[in-house]
């Protein structure tokens, strides 16, 4: 599984360390990726500002100034909060019919019961298979995502991993080592040929016995402990288009 992005929405820090603790709890929780927001405006910001969209919003209602509601109708008209499951709760019940035209995950009452919640989360992490899967990264706080077809191919370098973008204006780079990138990719059209270098095959011209040549001119070395997982890894490639 690829990273599973959640934002928690809050304006009480109680209540956040109840969600972040029940979330926890899940069998997949180590794939998650968590950022908390204390006010609807802060998450609005954040999501126009770095054009990103979480996989699932924990939003509660009563947030001073931008309630809920009103924060999930400004989300819905923006891009990239269009296709983001919202899981509403509250102690009050009286929002529920102010939700249906929002169409939302689904609406808990607090006190949040743990086992409710896991469950709706079960059903975002469902949902999340069927959208376009995305490379999540962290750079200076923020996340980050890049459709996988997108990327050519990553390379470690000292401390930092850099992307390598069929758009060489998206290309950018954050803080890891390639241990840590092998982890994290859920993806079968990434292979490491080198222990700097991790290439998306969909994006390989053309093997020779000791380079490969990318679709936009780079010739790559691949490591003499690689050759044979890279003859075998093309086969076994061309065998299943």
């Amino acid at each position: 599984m690829t990273c599973f992005t959640i934002a928690i929405c809050d304006d009480e820090l109680e209540s956040i360390d109840v969600v972040r603790s029940i979330l926890q709890q899940h069998p997949q929780s180590d794939k998650f990726m968590v950022m908390t927001f204390q006010s609807g405006e802060a998450l609005y910001e954040y999501i126009q500002m770095y054009e990103y969209a979480f996989d699932l919003i924990i939003l509660d209602i009563r947030l001073k100034l931008w309630d809920g509601v009103k924060t999930g109708e400004l989300l819905s008209k923006i891009e990239s909060g269009k296709y983001t499951d919202i899981l509403f709760i509250s102690s009050d019940t009286s929002y529920a019919m102010q939700l249906f035209d929002l169409r939302p995950l689904n609406f808990l009452v607090k006190p949040i019961d743990p086992q409710k919640l896991l469950s709706n989360v079960d059903v975002a992490l469902q949902h999340s298979k069927n959208k376009v899967q995305c490379f999540t990264y962290k750079f200076e706080k923020v996340f980050h995502k890049i459709p996988y077809h997108e990327i050519i191919y990553f390379e470690s370098m000292r401390k930092r991993i850099c992307i390598n973008c069929v758009d060489s204006t998206k290309n950018c780079y954050f803080y890891g080592s390639m241990e840590e990138l092998l982890l994290s990719i859920d993806s079968k059209d990434f292979l490491q040929i080198h222990c700097s270098f991790l290439v998306n095959w969909a994006h390989v011209k053309k093997v020779y016995s000791g380079q490969i040549l990318l679709d936009d001119g780079t010739l790559l070395n691949i490591s003499r402990q690689f050759r044979k997982t890279v003859q075998e890894y093309s086969i076994s490639f061309l065998g299943g288009k």
